[in-house]
């Protein structure tokens, strides 16, 4: 993926001092990492999985559908849908960590939320049971 200036000095700093080669990924990419990571949590009977993954600067939701078991290895992950979305949800950390979660504040994350969560639905859940689906989130880094 090709970065800013800034993101390329950083990258070169850490590789310089720790030795790490840092590797900026794309939202696909995000969103794929993610999916890979939770697949193993997913119960096989399950018709598939809504995963929440709240980052920094967004948030991914993520529609994964029925495991398919393999032999050696995680089952791989099947994507079906993954808009990424800007909201209140991404921000949660810094409100709380700099103004706490007040009532006001936690109701328009709500609020903002769910429309984005109503659009992934309609968009990618249509047809699909959701009760016979998982919930499945990943922290904030």
């Amino acid at each position: 993926m090709p970065l800013g200036r800034e993101w390329a000095d950083f990258c070169d700093r850490v590789l310089e001092e720790v030795g790490l080669d840092l590797e900026i990924v794309d939202r696909e990419t995000e969103a794929a990492l993610a999916a890979i990571g939770c697949t193993p949590l997913m119960d096989p009977v399950a018709e598939g999985v809504i995963l929440f993954d709240i980052g920094g600067g967004s948030s991914e939701i993520v529609r994964l559908g029925r495991n398919t078991p393999v032999s050696g290895g995680p089952p791989s992950p099947q994507i079906r849908g993954w808009p990424r979305c800007r909201s209140a949800s991404s921000r949660l950390p810094s409100a709380m960590a700099v103004s706490g979660l007040t009532a006001p504040v936690y109701e328009a994350m709500t609020a903002e939320v769910e429309v984005y969560v109503r659009r992934f639905a309609a968009e990618h859940c249509a047809g699909i049971n959701l009760g016979l689906m998982h919930l499945l989130g990943t922290p904030a880094r």
